[in-house]
C-alpha cells in the first residue's frame, strides 16, 4: 500500500492536528465515494474462502449476537463517546466475513470485572477483545491468538536525566494501574520500587505529570495515545524495559471456544492492507519536511557559535564554582570553629559515644562533672562511670535507641565520680543516623543537679517529719476528745442526772401547784441539758466504738443524722472480730462520717451504702452511692477549705497507718471509695 502525508510549511504547525482531527472525523463511507470520485471504483478487499469445522459451523447456526465489553484502552479500545478502536474494527470485519452478529457494549467497569462476568454468569458481556494472555486466565477463558502487540518503555517528565532502564527505578515511585498484570511484574522482579496504584491510565500519567511518582510503565501505543488525548506535553519516553512486548487477544467463555478458533481463523484472514487502512485511522498523521543547504549552513554555523559560547560559559563557570568552592570552605570553617567554640564552652557536659558506647569527644564542663580527665575517659565506657543501681535502667535506654523505638530521651542518672561520691545528673541522649537511616554515634547532654537531689532530699525528710508530727498531733487530739467526753459522761451528764431525779422527788413531796409547776420546767431544763451533753459526748468520741465497735458506731450516727432525710441507707457489717486498736477506730469512723457528709452536701444520691468487711489482715470499708459522681483525679489534688479532713487529709492519715484509700467514680455514674488499713495487735488495757 501507498502511504500519503500532508506536508506544512514549517512556521503553520498548528495546523497538523487540525488536519488530523479533520480526517479522523471523516466517515469510512464518505472517504470510499470521494476516493472512488477520482480514482474510480475502488477495489474492495474480498476475503478468502475459510474452512469451518462442523462445530464451528454449528455455532454460527445459532445465530448468536455476542455482547462486546469495549473498554477504554485506547486506540485498541474505546468506549465513548461511541465503542471504536481498532480491536473493534477488527471484529467488524471478522463479523462482515461470518455473518456473525457483535454488539458492542461500553464498559466502565474497574479492570477484571468484565472477565468474572464473562468466566461465570455472563451478565452482561461474551467477549472481551483486549486482554493480556496468562496462563491463569487461560484455565477459566477460551483465549484467541495474540493480534495486537506493543513495545513495554518507561515513561518520566521531560527533566528526568538519570533513567536508563528498569534498574534505575530502584528507590523511586512508580505508577501502575490496579489489577494490571505489569503491577505484579515489577513487584516480583524489580526490588526497591515503590509502587503508587491508581485505578486506571489516565490517572496514573496525571500522577507522572503532576509530580506525585517519578515514572511509569506501560505499552508504547496506548500511552503514546492517551498522552495526545490528554494534552500531557512534559512526558517523554525514557528507555526500553525488559519485559519484552505486551500482547493482546479475545477472550470468551469456555463453552463458546468455537467463537474463539473462528476469529483466528478470521484474524489470519485479514490482509496486510485492512490492517493498515484500520491502523492509520486511529494513529496520529506525522509530517516532516526537506533541508536545504541554506539550512544545513545556517545551522552548522549556529551550531559552531554555540560550541563557543558553551565553552566561553565552561569557563567562567569554572571560576565561579572555583570561588564559590573556596567561600563554603572557609563558611565551614568558621561553623566549626564556632561549633567548638559552643562545645568547649557550654554551661553543660556534652559529649559524643559511638554506637557501642565508647566516649569518642567530650567538653571540659563533662570532666568537671565526673572528676576524670579526656584522656582517662576517651578509653572508658559509659557504664565504667555509671552507678550500679542505674546500669540496667541504662542499658534498656541504649537498645531502644538503637532499635529505633525512639530518637532521643531524658532521664535522671547517677554518675559515680572519681573521689566515689555520687553525682546525680540530668541526661538528655540524641542517637544521630546516617541517610540510610544507620547509627552513626550518639550525642549527649549532661546537667549536674546533684545540689537539686540534695535540697529534694531535705524537704522529702522535712516533709516526713512534719507528717509524723501531724500523725501524733492528731492521735493526741483524738486522746484528749475521748478524755474529754469520759470526764462528761461520768461527771457532767451524771450530775445533771441525779439532779433532775432529785428535782422529780422534790415535785412529787410539795402540794403547792405553782411552785410544782416551775419544778417540773426546771426538770425539763435539765433534761435537756442531759441531751446536749450526750450529743457533745458523741460528737467529741463516740462511746459507741469503745464499747460495741466500729460498725454500730457508724449505724448509730448515720441513725442520728440520716433518718429524717428520705435516703435508703444501708450498713452491712461483716467483721467478725475488730482487730484494730482505739485510734485506728476513731480514724476510720471519723473517715466515714466525712464521706458521708460529702454524700449529703454534693451528692444529689439518694441511694447510700456502708459495707464493713475483713481481709486477712485487712479491715475495709466500701462507701458507694448512685449520685452524680466527680472526676477523681481533681479531688486528689485539692483539700478543702471548708473544713473537714477532705479526701487528701483522709488518704493522708489511713498512710500513717500503713492503709490506703482507691476511688472510683465518673461523672454522673456515681461514685464508690474503699478505704483500706492493716489490722494492729489489741492494746493492752
Amino acid at each position: 500500500p501507498i502511504e500519503m502525508v500532508t506536508y506544512i510549511r514549517k512556521d503553520w504547525p498548528e495546523l497538523i492536528p487540525i488536519l488530523n482531527k479533520a480526517i479522523k472525523s471523516i466517515h469510512q463511507k464518505e472517504m470510499t465515494r470521494n476516493t472512488n470520485k477520482w480514482f474510480g471504483q475502488w477495489p474492495q478487499y474480498q476475503s478468502a474462502r475459510v474452512n469451518l469445522t462442523l462445530e464451528e459451523q454449528a455455532w454460527l447456526e445459532n445465530n448468536h449476537t455476542v455482547r462486546v465489553s469495549v473498554g477504554d484502552i485506547p486506540p485498541w479500545s474505546i468506549n465513548s463517546p461511541v465503542p471504536q478502536g481498532i480491536s473493534v474494527e477488527y471484529l467488524k470485519v471478522i463479523g462482515e466475513q461470518f455473518g456473525i452478529n457483535f454488539k458492542f457494549i461500553p464498559d466502565y467497569h474497574q479492570r477484571g470485572v468484565p472477565f468474572k462476568d464473562i468466566a461465570a454468569e455472563h451478565h452482561s458481556f461474551d467477549l472481551y477483545p483486549t486482554v493480556q494472555n496468562s496462563p491463569e486466565r487461560k484455565d477459566i477463558l477460551s483465549m484467541s491468538d495474540n493480534y495486537l502487540e506493543s513495545p513495554r518503555v518507561i515513561f518520566t517528565r521531560e527533566k528526568t536525566v538519570d533513567v536508563f532502564n528498569i534498574e534505575d527505578l530502584r528507590g523511586r515511585k512508580v505508577s501502575v494501574e490496579r489489577g494490571h498484570m505489569m503491577q505484579n511484574q515489577l513487584k516480583t522482579e524489580v526490588d526497591g520500587i515503590q509502587l503508587i496504584i491508581k485505578e486506571n491510565t489516565q490517572k496514573a500519567l496525571i500522577a507522572l505529570s503532576t509530580g506525585e511518582v517519578d515514572a511509569y510503565v506501560g505499552n508504547l501505543i496506548v500511552t503514546s495515545y492517551m498522552l495526545q488525548r490528554l494534552g500531557i506535553n512534559n512526558i517523554k519516553i525514557s528507555s526500553p524495559t525488559s519485559f519484552g512486548p505486551e500482547r493482546r487477544a479475545m477472550v470468551t467463555r469456555q463453552e463458546w471456544s468455537p467463537l474463539i478458533s473462528i476469529i483466528n481463523k478470521g484474524l489470519l484472514h485479514i490482509t496486510e492492507a485492512q490492517k493498515m487502512s484500520i491502523r492509520n485511522k486511529y494513529l496520529t498523521i506525522k509530517y516532516d519536511h526537506g533541508i536545504t543547504f541554506r539550512e544545513v549552513l545556517k545551522w552548522g554555523s549556529f551550531l559552531i557559535v554555540f560550541v563557543f559560547g558553551v565553552i566561553i560559559l565552561f569557563v567562567i563557570w569554572n571560576r565561579t564554582l572555583k570561588q564559590q568552592v573556596t567561600q563554603r570552605t572557609n563558611e565551614l570553617s568558621e561553623s566549626e570553629s564556632r561549633f567548638r567554640s559552643i562545645f568547649e564552652q557550654a554551661a553543660v557536659g556534652i559529649c559524643h559515644l559511638s554506637t557501642d558506647g565508647q566516649f569518642l569527644r567530650l567538653n571540659k564542663k563533662f570532666c568537671d562533672i565526673v572528676g576524670y580527665s579526656e584522656e582517662e575517659l576517651i578509653n572508658k565506657h559509659f557504664q565504667d562511670i555509671t552507678h550500679k543501681d542505674d546500669l540496667q535502667t541504662d542499658s534498656e535506654l541504649y537498645h531502644k535507641l538503637l532499635d529505633g523505638d525512639c530518637d532521643s530521651s531524658t532521664l535522671e542518672k547517677r554518675y559515680v565520680h572519681k573521689d566515689s561520691s555520687t553525682v546525680w545528673v540530668n541526661l538528655t541522649v540524641k542517637l544521630i543516623r546516617n541517610k540510610e537511616n544507620t547509627p552513626k554515634w550518639f550525642v549527649s547532654v549532661i546537667e549536674d543537679i546533684s545540689n537539686r537531689k540534695l535540697v529534694e532530699q531535705k524537704v522529702f525528710d522535712y516533709q516526713q517529719r512534719l507528717k509524723a508530727q501531724a500523725t501524733q498531733l492528731t492521735l493526741v487530739e483524738e486522746q484528749e476528745r475521748r478524755k474529754i467526753a469520759t470526764d462528761l459522761h461520768d461527771n457532767v451528764g451524771q450530775s445533771l442526772a441525779l439532779s433532775r431525779l432529785q428535782l422529780t422527788v422534790v415535785s412529787k413531796a410539795i402540794d403547792n401547784p405553782a411552785a410544782k409547776e416551775q419544778l417540773d420546767e426546771l426538770s425539763q431544763t435539765l433534761l435537756q441539758a442531759v441531751q446536749d451533753t450526750r450529743q457533745l459526748i458523741f460528737e467529741l468520741s463516740s462511746p459507741t466504738i469503745q464499747e460495741l465497735g466500729l460498725g454500730p458506731a457508724i449505724s448509730e450516727w448515720i441513725e442520728h443524722h440520716l433518718a429524717n432525710l428520705d435516703l435508703d441507707v444501708e450498713v452491712v457489717d461483716k467483721i467478725q472480730m475488730n482487730c484494730l486498736n482505739i485510734d485506728q477506730n476513731m480514724m476510720l469512723f471519723r473517715s466515714v462520717r466525712e464521706l458521708l457528709t460529702n454524700i449529703l452536701k454534693h451528692a444529689i444520691a439518694d441511694k447510700i451504702s456502708v459495707l464493713l468487711g475483713q481481709d486477712n489482715n485487712n479491715i475495709i470499708i466500701t462507701v458507694s452511692d448512685n449520685g452524680v459522681g466527680f472526676n477523681p483525679e481533681q479531688a486528689k489534688q485539692s483539700v478543702k477549705k471548708e473544713g473537714g479532713l477532705g479526701l487528701f487529709s483522709i488518704k493522708e492519715r489511713l498512710s500513717e497507718f500503713g492503709g490506703d484509700m482507691l476511688i472510683n467514680s465518673r461523672i454522673h455514674f456515681g461514685t464508690t471509695i474503699i478505704l483500706t488499713t492493716p489490722c494492729k495487735e489489741l492494746e493492752k488495757v
